[in-house]
């Protein structure tokens, strides 16, 4: 094994250490895990423990699993941090000590791997049940032994820290809100230790403005809901409990699920709720002397989740699906990504002809689009005079859409057939046979039905596969047609003239003026739409699928290399190792976008990511198309921090993208095409800044972009030469 690799194994572990101990917070930030670690010695015996059985447990998880990805991440190890520090608390170094670190690992992990195969099928974490199963088979083993020290006494005497006993003054200078509140975040290492709690606090919020918001939150409604009792019958110190209130609002209020005001007000609901489980916990508890420690947050958590899991939208709550590294980018991604990349996740229905058609009648049309048939369209052809006919229109053959071709929208099945149905004369009706002659195709559960199709042209049968975009007949005026037009709707079932469904287009052209504007959903009635006309050569410029590697340099940023990868879910990406950014990318044939970018923003990548983040893979026409980006990519500063805080209830700030490509831009086949795209930022609506971008490319080579303005100039060479991307 060579050096390199040794390296790489090594930095990895090291990376699945610190990803462990900033799991607690639900972070994968190195950083924040390098300072709980910190934190953790502050009490050397304890953070001794803890690291013990975290690299003990990530050994276990390294070697004998196969999900390294997993283990990188610290999703094994944190309940170890948790076992092997409350083990330096509770016991003194000695044999019995090093004996229980090492079996308690062994359990931490065999637990973990039951409780995964046992609610990951359910879509709930585990949490913190690990930890708490093993502590409390260890602390009834040490009932009947000496050996504790920390057990039966108060923590701020078990586990008083080197920050504790030098800070010892500081909680003196805070309000009792503040000390009680930087107290809990330490208990959650065992610690009651004011500065401590002040790291880990300043941690939490270079981390994730979010969380840190969040936990405030959930802790100030407990401290309320406390101090109203006046402590009453509770009868446990405040700092004791506390930490369950901040663990539960930031799991259930901003990790996973969506932040928005519906999920800080569950947080605030669900604080009763927390007091009623951890003090008959604590009761029940007292029976066998073991202390419920973190046994409140998972419980509740887990049953919060578990609700949400059977009913996916609650009160307006939304479950993160997609979980990003803090609770900003979620957010952020899932704001943008539901309405970009919903055709990814879903089967892509195009409009079912060639060249461009206008909507004579849309959802809800005016003559038949009513009721329970009313999501479907109407499809003519106009001549230039803007008429559907030429001559007089008293002939079939008048009419510019008759005999057309009509093509299937998507993959399918036939299901269905009838061609038989004579074509009406131009304004003669056939209500006897309403839908004249059809095709119904099958995807799955997804139905499509194209109807008055000119007698005797279908081209498919029953059982019969056909390819998106194959001709399956022509159009005409059979049936309920007083005119030729095409009627087209999509339904749940196989049943002619059933309910229609009320389901998106996938991609398509809509004609504004002399451009032709990218758009997806659902067209209206005197829309010009047309499908989108693919460039096959400008496809192959921007299918990075097939490399392995693209070298790439400029003046500004130096030279970099960047490896085409795949994520294990099906996903590639651009990964330039020795900047740490990464960029996500998909090629469905129509458009090339970027799904994601993380990491370092001083690279090429970036400028790359920033000018093409989504283009249209067409150079037939004229066209513009819009987007938008996930504010996670945006630039660091006290703007950007404020609408971090602001973001679960207000996004002020906008990044969009747009693109063309104009008239005095020749075709791809011919010479070279030129590419116009903008990245432009602004707040409240109004523009503060842009960066412009002019991409030119040929049969093989995207040759060159253009910064507006700028000086930046870099090569990207493709693995086996076969493209060159500029930027001068």
């Amino acid at each position: 094994m060579s050096k390199a690799i040794v390296g790489l194994v090594c930095m990895d572990f090291v990376t699945s250490i610190l990803k462990s101990y900033s799991s607690v917070f639900f972070s994968q930030s190195r950083l924040f895990g390098a300072l709980l670690l910190a934190v953790s010695f502050s009490s050397p015996l304890s953070g001794a423990c803890g690291l013990a059985c975290c690299v003990v447990v990530n050994l276990l998880s390294w070697f004998m699993l196969d999900s390294k990805p997993k283990v990188v991440s610290g999703f094994y190890g944190f309940n170890a941090v948790f076992a092997g520090i409350a083990l330096g608390v509770f016991l003194p170094f000695g044999k019995v000590l090093v004996w229980l670190v090492l079996a308690s690992s062994l359990l931490v992990f065999l637990v973990e791997v039951w409780l995964e195969t046992r609610m990951s099928g359910r879509g709930l974490p585990f949490l913190a049940f690990p930890f708490l199963i093993t502590l409390w088979t260890v602390l009834l083993l040490l009932q009947q032994t000496d050996s504790l020290v920390g057990f039966g006494m108060t923590f701020s005497e078990s586990s008083a820290s080197v920050f504790g006993r030098s800070f010892a003054g500081l909680a003196g200078f805070l309000p009792n809100f503040a000390a009680e509140y930087l107290k809990s975040l330490s208990f959650i290492f065992f610690q009651v230790d004011v500065f401590c709690g002040l790291l880990i606090a300043c941690g939490l919020l270079c981390f994730s403005r979010i969380a840190s918001f969040f936990s405030l939150f959930g802790f100030a409604v407990a401290y309320l809901f406390y101090s109203f009792f006046d402590g009453g019958f509770f009868n446990v110190p405040f700092a004791y409990v506390g930490f369950n209130f901040i663990l539960t609002s930031v799991a259930v209020g901003c990790y996973f699920v969506i932040p928005s005001w519906r999920s800080l007000a569950w947080c605030a609901a669900l604080v009763p709720l927390q007091f009623l489980v951890i003090y008959s916990s604590s009761r029940l508890f007292s029976y066998l002397y073991l202390p419920t420690f973190s046994f409140t947050f998972c419980l509740v958590s887990v049953l919060f989740l578990q609700m949400l899991r059977l009913k996916e939208r609650t009160a307006g709550l939304l479950l993160a699906e997609d979980i990003m590294n803090t609770p900003e980018e979620t957010l952020y991604e899932a704001k943008v990504s539901k309405k970009r990349l919903a055709d990814l996740s879903r089967c892509c229905v195009s409009l079912p002809f060639f060249g461009e058609w206008r909507v004579m009648q849309g959802h809800d049309g005016q003559f038949t689009h009513k009721d329970a048939w009313r999501y479907a369209w109407d499809f003519v052809i106009d001549g230039e005079s803007g008429l559907q006919y030429d001559e007089d229109g008293s002939k079939l053959s008048d009419y510019y859409c008759f005999g057309k071709p009509v093509t299937a929208p998507f993959d399918a099945v036939v299901e269905s057939v009838v061609e038989s149905v004579a074509d009406n004369e131009p304004g003669c009706d056939n209500l006897l046979q309403n839908w004249g002659n059809y095709v119904m195709l099958r995807n799955g559960e997804l139905y499509s039905l194209v109807c008055h199709l000119k007698r005797g042209s279908v081209k498919c049968a029953a059982g019969q596969t056909v390819l998106r975009g194959e001709v399956i007949g022509l159009c005409g005026n059979s049936g309920h047609s007083l005119y030729p037009h095409l009627h087209f709707q999509i339904q749940k079932s196989p049943f002619v003239g059933d309910v229609t469904w009320k389901y998106p287009l996938d991609g398509y052209l809509k004609r504004a003026g002399e451009d032709m504007q990218f758009q997806s959903g659902f067209p209206t009635e005197d829309d010009v739409v047309r499908n989108i006309p693919i460039a096959e050569n400008l496809c192959k410029v921007y299918n990075f699928a097939d490399l392995k590697s693209i070298e790439a340099r400029s003046e500004k940023f130096g030279s970099e290399r960047w490896l085409v990868r795949a994520d294990g879910y099906g996903g590639r990406y651009l990964d330039c190792e020795e900047k740490g950014a990464k960029a996500w990318f998909v090629n469905d044939g129509k458009t090339f976008r970027f799904l994601r970018f993380e990491g370092c923003r001083r690279s090429n990548l970036y400028y790359f990511f920033l000018s093409s983040y989504k283009i249209l893979l067409c150079d037939e026409v004229r066209w513009t198309l819009e987007d938008e980006f996930p504010l996670s990519v945006q630039k660091r500063g006290a703007v950007a921090v404020l609408q971090d805080l602001m973001a679960p209830f207000f996004v002020f700030k906008k990044l969009r993208f747009y693109a063309e490509k104009g008239d005095n831009m020749a075709k791809i086949a011919e010479k070279s095409i030129t590419l116009r795209t903008e990245f432009s930022e602004s707040i409240l609506g109004r523009a503060i800044d842009s960066l412009k971008f002019d991409i030119s490319a040929d049969n093989s080579v995207i040759s060159s972009v253009k910064v507006e303005g700028g000086t930046e100039r870099f090569v990207i060479s493709f693995a086996e030469e076969r493209f060159v991307y500029e930027i001068k």
